[in-house]
């Protein structure tokens, strides 16, 4: 493929590409680093609410699960509950129940 006079492979362009998402996004490994702050962060947006980090005996990460719940008031007595963590898409899988 010829661009702007310069002649690139597929593999060269895919290497490159790469290379600049790292330098942008940094290593996976150091987003692992940040998950006590991303923790103690849902523990001040969620207060009172169940939250746990899941690792392998090796440290290597499963997930986070989110648990809350609210008291309802008013017509609908009970208690609104919901569940969130992240799928391996990175997509927020909620449960409410």
């Amino acid at each position: 493929m010829e661009f702007y006079g310069v002649e690139i492979s597929y593999q060269q362009a895919w290497c490159a590409k790469e290379r600049a998402l790292q330098m942008l996004r940094g290593k996976p490994s150091y987003g692992y680093r940040q998950m006590l702050r991303y923790i103690c962060m849902l523990n001040t947006v969620y207060p009172n609410s169940y939250i746990r980090m899941h690792k392998l005996e090796n440290n290597e990460f499963i997930s986070i699960v989110v648990v809350d719940s609210a008291h309802l008031g008013g017509a609908y007595k009970g208690t609104f509950v919901s569940v969130s963590t992240l799928d391996g898409a990175g997509m927020t899988f909620v449960i409410l129940l």
